[in-house]
């Protein structure tokens, strides 16, 4: 297990099948998703966007185990993700150094957040991921189809990242073409 974005749709799929199943069937996914936060344990972080979607893995170890160095990476996660660079209302920037909202955010960080929520109980996990969908609404969404604009850029200047071309953001709209479901 890699510690990113484009790997945590196991994790999400593990903790879902594994609620879902008999007591006996349990135990692959448990041993899988401990194996995976364990390889990752002393490189786990919450400074970019798309790393914090494998938290959610961390977040169902607590929950399932309640042993005391899950819900520690959890704090240092959630810790990290409070510290990221957000937009002007508030919404958590998809790139670390200028405030970008993308529809990706709200899978990212809410993996996590429910997850936490769910090991935790504690109501500042979902209310977070509440209002980050909120705040990205205000800004992605079409309202002449009701689907989000895959990103808006909250600086109107193109900061050059892997992910995206020179220019993507409509001048004035600041949205990018594209739009997701």
């Amino acid at each position: 297990y890699f510690w990113t974005w484009s790997n945590s749709p196991v994790l999400h799929a593990c903790e879902y099948q594994y609620d879902r199943l008999s007591e006996a069937e349990r135990k692959p996914y448990l041993q899988y998703v401990r194996e995976a936060m364990n390889r990752n344990i002393w490189i786990a972080n919450g400074v970019f966007v798309n790393g914090i979607a494998s938290a959610c893995g961390m977040a169902f170890m607590y929950r399932e185990t309640g042993e005391q160095v899950y819900l520690d990476v959890c704090k240092r996660i959630y810790q990290d993700y409070k510290e990221m660079l957000r937009t002007y209302n508030g919404g958590v920037s998809h790139i670390a150094y200028a405030p970008e909202l993308w529809a990706d955010n709200i899978y990212m960080i809410g993996v996590f957040m429910l997850s936490y929520y769910r090991a935790t109980g504690d109501d500042t996990y979902l209310n977070e991921i509440i209002e980050q969908i909120k705040i990205h609404k205000e800004v992605l969404k079409n309202d002449e189809w009701g689907l989000w604009f895959h990103a808006w850029d909250g600086n109107n200047v193109y900061d050059f990242d892997f992910c995206s071309l020179p220019n993507w953001a409509d001048p004035i709209t600041r949205q990018s073409s594209e739009m997701w479901g």
